[in-house]
């Protein structure tokens, strides 16, 4: 998906056609956009009392700064995203299961082509309704009259190609940083997975006597702490990449999202109020999957809280070994203090991604479609 958003990535570099799809999509993008900008200018200077065309401009305008931004920011970020997929790769933390590892991989793969075929599609739907002739899309994207100076059917045709051509070169943008990113989140929660599965293996210790017991779950826990600190140290680059990327994109969605669905119910039943009714709901599950693949972070922790609490209640005491059980419980209440309070992403103190977050956003979206039908 990056690759079609024009941005090289380390999974396409051995690709023999690789810098030749990334020019491809870099023209396309450009053509699109000075389509798009060439009709906002007509619009603006031929049909701007209308407010229909003024909110249609608005969201003409708006996706093309936040593709943009958002193309900006995955290659700001390419150097993160890139450590941050090598540690997700390797086996640096491990349950110490080599099966439960494997299973977990193996639905991370699935969940990533999943994803990915869904995008893909939303791009062949999109091209195959916008390819349908309607007089509702010719009104809302118009020819620019600068292009009927190259001659009538030269001009058709070329407006054509934008029309085709517009899922091509701007959902890819639009959605490419949760493909890449929402993987990124899905890897580290696999690897919280892999360390709540280390803290359940503890429960199944067993030994011949208290005091090896005690030295096993130390030693046990040891590897453990040292493999969650490398884990809170990337979850960290992490975090300051989603919030980076939903800071974008909140904003944008709280004005595109009433937009689409005020134009939507102007346009009746068409193909083309088919694509607006896709986009919505398309970018409506962008900003759910956000919030909620950061919110199910709290969920492996809590799980992992109560592995470490059935730990604590089961290690045994002896009067000989008071001070090492002692010891022992204390780290892991430590653990479990800051294992509750660690997993949560801020947007430079705007806000907190949570389910919460969403909600929210769904209320304003809300007040903002009923102040555009109002003034419409």
């Amino acid at each position: 998906m990056t690759l079609l958003a024009g941005v090289q990535s380390d999974s396409t570099t051995n690709w023999t056609k690789e810098r030749s799809i990334r020019i491809f999509s870099n023209c396309l993008f450009v053509f699109g956009i000075s389509m798009l900008a060439l009709d906002v200018l007509s619009d603006f200077l031929e049909r701007w009392d209308d407010n229909f065309v003024k909110v249609m401009a608005l969201l003409k305008l708006t996706s093309i700064c936040l593709s943009c931004l958002k193309t900006v920011a995955i290659v700001f970020l390419k150097e993160p995203i890139a450590t941050l997929r090598t540690f997700i790769l390797s086996q640096r933390i491990n349950s110490g299961d080599e099966v439960f590892d494997a299973l977990e991989c193996r639905k991370l793969n699935e969940t990533a082509r999943t994803m990915l075929r869904c995008m893909l599609g939303l791009i062949v739907v999109e091209m195959i309704l916008l390819s349908i002739p309607n007089q509702t899309m010719d009104n809302v994207f118009r020819m620019p009259p600068v292009l009927l100076h190259i001659g009538e059917t030269p001009s058709r045709i070329v407006h054509a190609l934008f029309m085709c051509s517009l899922p091509v070169f701007l959902l890819p943008r639009l959605f490419s940083n949760i493909a890449y990113i929402g993987v990124l989140i899905m890897g580290m929660q696999m690897k919280l997975r892999m360390l709540a599965h280390r803290y359940r293996g503890m429960l199944n210790l067993t030994a011949s006597n208290v005091e090896s017991y005690l030295d096993r779950v130390d030693n046990d826990l040891r590897v453990t702490v040292n493999q969650q600190l490398e884990f809170v140290e990337q979850f960290n680059k992490l975090a300051y990449m989603v919030s980076t990327m939903f800071l974008i994109t909140h904003y944008y969605s709280m004005f595109s999202i009433g937009a689409i669905i005020f134009m939507w119910q102007n346009m009746g039943f068409n193909g083309f109020s088919t694509v607006f009714l896709l986009t919505f709901l398309s970018l409506l599950l962008e900003y759910y999957v956000w919030c909620h693949l950061v919110d199910s972070f709290h969920d492996v922790a809590s799980s992992m809280g109560e592995e470490i609490y059935e730990i604590c209640v089961h290690i045994p005491h002896s009067r000989d070994h008071h001070s090492k059980y002692i010891q022992l419980r204390t780290s892991l209440i430590i653990i479990w203090i800051n294992n509750s309070n660690g997993y949560t992403v801020n947007c430079f103190g705007l806000l907190n991604l949570s389910i919460l977050t969403f909600v929210d956003m769904a209320n304003i979206t809300y007040s903002l479609l009923m102040f555009l039908i109002n003034v419409g």
